[in-house]
């Protein structure tokens, strides 16, 4: 036992865990807290371990939430803090992480928040809001050049029109015009910062050597964006991060601790058959039933997890087959009463013989027109052929339900290969 002048006994512990069971059973000891792994791959670079690809999906994951909490600081929205911390999400739930539940307030409506589209939603409404402001502060440059340079031409005009009173008044040179056709001024009308006119002036004058004539005018009111211009695109960005905040906690821890079990993962050797995954760590005695249980419970809840849709499956097909043989825990069901009859037998042929023979065409009802409402009718199992006729029956139905189950796997063999050939055609285009 530990004190302050003596550490706590320790022992090296190997474990044997199934890869099936290494990510559940890593979660569960993460949780006790009691257990440190020795890293069996120090020379094995960190791109070439065997879960590097789930590590570069956590940090991706990491990435969006880091952005998420960038622009909730930004438009500094709460986040508010987790109370109790959530468990490490199960390896095939990584995609449900990506596309949590979220409930509105006043509907109560369910919907679905992916991360991803969180983030891209977000991205877009930013790039719009830049681009309305852009757009705006454009047009309102436009309106100022519009305004202050309508008194430039309208002097310009009186000056044409005095031109031509005089004209048709005073004679004048051809000499005279040609100059004046050659000495007739363009212009150019914009808006320039304040403080880049004097630079901008002196630029002026070296490009054109002094020949050129600047008017400017100031204008009154600074070139601000009214808050009633991106309202809208404001307010569906603050619902959007308001959402996002009230589950961006519990989103980070889960990935912080996918991401440690990954790298845990990633220390773990494979044996030789690799089929199993071996590890080394430092347990302290006193705790070393706590991780058997942890490791038990990981294992064996992961055992039924992973095979929850097939065990679903094996039941409801084992409840089909035994209605279709009539065997319910080798017992028979008499639903619907049996079809046969017997006919052509007295009562002393009845009392003399133990086994007789019933012929379909006297003692069936029914022969030819109509079967057995479901399944396999009960008085077979009171005949001495039943298990010649059931193994027979049985055989049959397996070797059907096969064929048919093969012909599915080979359909879905087939729709995925073109799938992922259509997949790596679009990313070879791409490249």
């Amino acid at each position: 036992m530990g004190s302050f002048f003596r550490s706590e006994e320790m022992s090296l512990c190997q474990l044997f865990i199934q890869p099936e069971a290494a990510y559940s059973s890593v979660a569960e000891l993460g949780e006790a807290g009691s257990v440190q792994f020795r890293d069996l791959n120090v020379e094995v670079n960190s791109f070439q371990r065997k879960f590097v690809n789930e590590v570069r999906r956590c940090d991706e994951l990491e990435r969006k939430l880091r952005y998420i909490e960038a622009e909730l600081n930004k438009e500094n929205l709460p986040i508010p803090e987790i109370e109790d911390l959530p468990n490490a999400p199960n390896p095939r739930e990584i995609t449900d992480l990506e596309v949590r539940f979220v409930y509105t307030n006043m509907t109560r409506i369910k919907f679905k928040t992916s991360l991803e589209k969180t983030e891209n939603e977000i991205l877009e409404l930013s790039q719009n809001a830049v681009n309305l402001k852009s757009n705006f502060l454009e047009l309102t440059e436009l309106r100022h050049v519009l305004e202050k340079t309508e008194s430039f031409f309208n002097e310009r005009e009186g000056v044409n029109g005095t031109d031509s009173l005089t004209r048709a008044l005073i004679s004048e040179d051809p000499a005279t015009q040609a100059t004046n056709v050659r000495g007739r001024l363009g212009f150019v009308a914009g808006v320039v910062p304040r403080e880049r006119v004097p630079g901008f002036e002196r630029m002026l004058w070296r490009i054109s050597r002094g020949n050129v004539f600047l008017r400017q005018v100031e204008l009154e009111e600074p070139l601000e964006d009214p808050n009633t211009v991106l309202n809208q695109t404001q307010d569906h960005r603050q619902r959007v991060l308001i959402s996002v905040a009230k589950e961006l906690q519990n989103w980070m821890v889960m990935v912080r601790k996918m991401k440690a079990i990954y790298h845990t993962l990633n220390m773990f050797n494979l044996d030789v058959t690799k089929k199993c995954l071996i590890a080394e760590c430092w347990v302290p005695v006193k705790d070393l039933p706590g991780v058997q249980k942890a490791l038990a419970d990981g294992s064996i809840w992961n055992i039924f997890f992973a095979g929850r849709y097939i065990i679903l499956l094996m039941g409801l097909f084992s409840i089909y087959t035994g209605v279709i043989y009539n065997d319910v825990f080798s017992k028979s069901m008499n639903i619907f009463g049996s079809s046969w009859t017997i006919s052509g037998y007295n009562g002393t042929d009845l009392r003399d013989n133990v086994f007789l023979t019933l012929s379909p065409y006297d003692s069936y009802e029914n022969f030819s027109a109509t079967s057995y409402p479901l399944g396999l009718d009960p008085i077979w199992q009171s005949a001495e052929n039943k298990i010649i006729f059931l193994n027979s029956y049985k055989m049959k139905l397996s070797i059907i339900f096969g064929v048919v189950h093969m012909i599915f796997g080979v359909c879905l063999s087939v729709v995925n290969h073109v799938l992922f050939l259509m997949m790596s055609t679009t990313k070879s285009k791409s490249s």
